[in-house]
């Protein structure tokens, strides 16, 4: 599914994202906060807002900074998470397996290049550009059931009928995964406390695709092997480079489009000197594919 309507993660850029949690901070190796004032808003365009600026290193990823720009005029508010360093050599998919209540605390980095799928909720996605930010899993699946719901009642006064049955299936598989209770009520408030003592959740896969190589899953027990998620890292294809700021190559400039079939629209700037592979991070359980993919490390 995709951003025109369909059941998709899309949020606004005013709305909050869910920040590094606490445990985050006390793991970084180094965090910096600084605060601009007498910024303009882009909202009401008045030169009072001001802009928090928050650098953090996530162990075992890499630093990022959180910038969080907030209107006292017109109480506008927005978050954007810039990555430091370059762009990978490789894209980077990750494969992690939800199996417990507790996977749904795990954090995770999600770039604008990056896209999720969970293959329970069929053909949903949640898309490049929407929800970039640090979140724990359960708050990416809150934040997409919320968005969902948010778009209902302009869906039926469209009469986007089947698209408004569609979405809530989704949302009710959304909010099976997060363990919650589909009863609504006094009773369901009652019995609130006892059911996350008693949480149960499907197992299900997550799919976290960047082609840039700029987002992250938390390994809980890192350094060691997480027996859950596997790492894949790929060579993009022309139409990869594009969405992640690389120039095409000449032939894919003069015909004015990108053909992922034809090697010449491929910049051989952005080629590695090493041979086409696909390899695994030896910190996750290794999944091997077809016999012709060639296993191995970055040098």
């Amino acid at each position: 599914m995709n951003d025109t309507g369909e059941p998709t993660a899309n949020d606004n850029a005013d709305q909050p994202h869910h920040h590094i949690e606490s445990k985050l901070h006390h793991e970084a190796n180094e965090d910096r906060v600084e605060e601009i004032h007498q910024c303009l808003c882009p909202n009401c365009n008045l030169p009072n807002a001001s802009t928090t600026m928050h650098s953090t290193t996530i162990p075992f990823f890499r630093e990022i900074c959180i910038m969080t720009l907030i209107c006292p005029d017109c109480n506008f508010r927005n978050s954007e998470t810039i990555f430091g360093g370059a762009i990978k050599e490789k894209g980077e998919k990750i494969t992690l397996t939800v199996h417990f209540p507790d996977d749904l605390n795990r954090q995770i980095v999600k770039s604008e290049s990056a896209e999720i799928k969970i293959p329970y909720l069929d053909d949903f996605e949640i898309s490049r550009r929407t929800q970039v930010g640090v979140f724990t899993l359960e708050g990416l699946l809150k934040n997409a059931s919320i968005n969902l719901e948010s778009q209902q009642s302009e869906r039926l006064l469209l009469g986007e009928v089947d698209n408004f049955h569609r979405c809530r299936r989704v949302i009710s598989k959304l909010r099976t995964l997060l363990g919650e209770s589909e009863q609504i009520g006094e009773e369901s408030s009652c019995d609130e406390l006892a059911n996350e003592q008693t949480k149960r959740i499907p197992p299900f896969t997550l799919i976290l695709d960047d082609p840039a190589g700029n987002s992250f899953i938390e390994i809980p027990n890192a350094p060691l092997p997480d027996p859950n998620m596997t790492l894949e890292k790929y060579f993009r294809t022309p139409t990869q480079d594009m969405i992640v700021g690389l120039q095409p190559s000449r032939d894919a400039t003069e015909a004015g489009t990108i053909d992922d079939s034809i090697p010449s629209h491929k910049n051989i700037v952005n080629v590695s000197r090493d041979s086409h592979s696909i390899e695994f991070d030896d910190r996750f359980i290794v999944n091997e594919t077809a016999d012709e993919v060639e296993i191995g490390r970055d040098e």
